[in-house]
């Protein structure tokens, strides 16, 4: 099973989703085995920089159809989440979908991490 993610959407409510992350990212497999295309309402996010630069991440479109615009992913730390927002890079390479990505780029911004306990 793969492990869960929390995807942020444009409302900013997070959203629990499966993800696949391929680039060895966590022992997993690179993206390119057993990957699931725009045609199942999956694409590829491909980070470009920051602390997860050259890592993929299958993950569902919107309901609109459309990439999600950020993505939220859990660094090893307890707590310690990164967040990336869509960038402009597309590639399509759907015959049966062609006006949904196969792939998007995804851009660092920052690192996100839990507030601790309130102690008394």
């Amino acid at each position: 099973m793969f492990p869960q993610f929390v995807l942020v959407s444009p409302d900013t409510r997070p959203a629990r989703l499966g993800l696949r992350i391929g680039g060895c990212l966590r022992g997993a497999q690179p993206h390119n085995r057993d990957m699931v295309t725009a045609a199942q309402g999956t694409y590829t996010a491909k980070l470009t920089d920051g602390p997860l630069e050259g890592k993929t991440v299958t993950t569902q479109f919107l309901e609109s159809g459309d990439p999600r615009p950020r993505i939220e992913l859990p660094a090893d730390a307890s707590g310690k989440r990164y967040l990336y927002a869509r960038a402009a890079g597309l590639e399509f390479d759907s015959t049966e979908h062609p006006d949904q990505p196969s792939a998007v780029d995804y851009r660092y911004l920052e690192a996100l991490f839990d507030a601790p306990p309130a102690t008394t």
